[in-house]
Formats: structure tokens, C-alpha cells, sequence
């Protein structure tokens, strides 16, 4: 589960996966970004 994947091709299944996590993480922090900094 801790190894290092070595796919990067755009034709393997785990790179789709990888990208849709990433734009997945980009739209979270957006969501996550208009709260602004914690004031305490």
C-alpha cells in the first residue's frame, strides 16, 4: 500500500486515478480556501 506506483502512462487505469484525486484535492482546497485563516 506504501510503495511508490510506477505507472504513468496515460493508458493505465491508476493514472486516471491519480488525476481525478488531484483535481478531487484542487476543488476541496478551493471549498477549503473561502473560510479564510482560523482566528483562534
Amino acid at each position: 500500500m506504501h510503495d511508490k506506483v510506477n505507472c504513468s502512462a496515460r493508458d493505465c487505469p491508476i493514472y486516471y486515478m491519480r488525476e481525478k484525486v488531484r483535481g478531487d484535492l484542487r476543488e476541496a482546497h478551493s471549498a477549503l480556501e473561502r473560510f479564510g485563516v482560523p482566528s483562534w
